[in-house]
């Protein structure tokens, strides 16, 4: 059975070598990328497109609502499921922009 991927998005590199030794501990697939823009480039690509992206929501340029907002408006990114994560205070109502 071929691992399932994970795209990890972070522009913390330090969170990003964290997160992807862990889950690569757990048997999966892991990549990552330091932005949301990244990471629209790389979900285009049928043949290394994430099974799950989990991402920072604060980060500069592209955050992560945003990026799901843009995956879920891409027919071809639409289902792969996101998590997102943060060390910061998250503002009342933000969640509710990603949905």
């Amino acid at each position: 059975m071929q691992p399932r991927r994970v795209l990890v998005v972070d522009d913390d590199g330090e969170q990003r070598r964290l997160y992807r030794r862990f889950l690569e501990s757990h048997g999966l697939e892991a990549g990552s990328t330091a932005s949301g823009y990244e990471a629209l480039e790389l979900v285009k690509d049928a043949a290394v497109r994430p099974d799950l992206i989990v991402s920072d929501i604060s980060m500069p340029g592209l955050d992560g609502v945003v990026l799901v907002k843009a995956l879920r408006a891409a027919p071809e990114t639409a289902a792969i499921p996101v998590i997102l994560m943060t060390g910061q205070d998250i503002p009342q109502g933000m969640m509710d922009l990603a949905a």
